[in-house]
């Protein structure tokens, strides 16, 4: 069978633009769902997908960083075609947008990243320690009762309090066949780490990002409780778009936690729109065959 990413679109229909939202670790395309709502009442269309190995996504035979980049290549080509992609990405997600819009500049009519930073961020930081690589790379998210997966994910190194967050948020949940189900994917968390976060492509990606793209980027920062970003790492992709002669546009959401659009979603939505509003007023950039 072929491979197939799972998505959630909003229904509104655009042949100029699509705006794209990028899940983080440990979550999946339901973490949008507000979001998804907000663009869909303004009018705008949206999709949010479920990354290789995450939401209801499979993790496929391969999982690379250009396999993941590839995939949504695929998927926007399949589905959007002739679009062009405000790309959002959050946490770990930003890393996939980075790449992607290093990638493929002429696709990308703006981009925001939403609290990540482009600093280089240890597997050995990750909280699933205690499994084996081998065991993390073989993570079974289907199971006959819910109680057999909490367990596992404790295995895994997440705590009591996480996963049963995760059961009463609907991140663990019943399917119609009666298996139960996780989103959440401690295989993927290893190999993003591998391939997105425990290496040098932050700074490689923004780098190319303010050589080649010529459109609105925006970085979101949240609380200094909240956030994940060093500030450090965040004034160095400040320095890299100066060096470029790019603007590149800084909000602070002081009283929001790591995932700003749920956690303060009012204001997260508020200035995504004003983002947004020039590229849709513009019409979009149609894109050659």
């Amino acid at each position: 069978m072929p491979f197939q990413m799972h998505f959630v679109g909003n229904g509104v229909e655009s042949q100029e633009y699509i705006v794209v939202l990028l899940h983080g670790l440990d979550s999946s395309s339901r973490t949008w769902k507000s979001t998804l709502e907000g663009l869909t009442d303004a009018e705008i269309s949206a999709v949010a997908v479920d990354l290789r190995g995450s939401g209801q996504t499979p993790m496929g035979a391969v999982f690379s960083r250009d396999q993941v980049v590839s995939d949504l290549d695929t998927f926007l080509l399949q589905y959007y075609p002739r679009r062009t992609c405000i790309l959002v990405g959050h946490s770990m997600g930003v890393r996939v947008a980075m790449c992607y819009a290093a990638q493929h500049p002429q696709n990308v009519a703006a981009l925001v990243i939403e609290d990540m930073d482009i600093g280089q961020h240890r597997l050995t930081d990750s909280p699933t320690p205690h499994m084996t690589p081998t065991q993390l790379l073989n993570f079974d998210r289907r199971a006959d009762d819910s109680n057999d997966i909490l367990e596992r994910l404790v295995e895994a190194g997440y705590t009591q309090d996480m996963v049963s967050g995760w059961l009463e948020g609907g991140r663990i949940y019943l399917r119609n066949d009666g298996s139960w189900w996780s989103d959440v994917n401690p295989e993927f968390r290893y190999v993003c780490y591998r391939e997105f976060c425990d290496n040098s492509i932050g700074v490689d990606a923004w780098t190319a990002i303010a050589s080649k793209i010529n459109v609105p980027c925006h970085v979101f920062v949240a609380s200094p409780e909240g956030t994940i970003c060093k500030e450090d790492s965040i004034q160095d992709m400040v320095r890299i778009f100066d060096q470029h002669k790019k603007p590149l546009s800084l909000h602070r959401f002081t009283k929001a936690a790591h995932s700003i659009h749920n956690s303060a979603p009012k204001e997260f939505m508020d200035t995504l729109l004003k983002i947004i509003a020039p590229v849709t007023q513009e019409g979009g950039q149609q894109l050659d065959e």
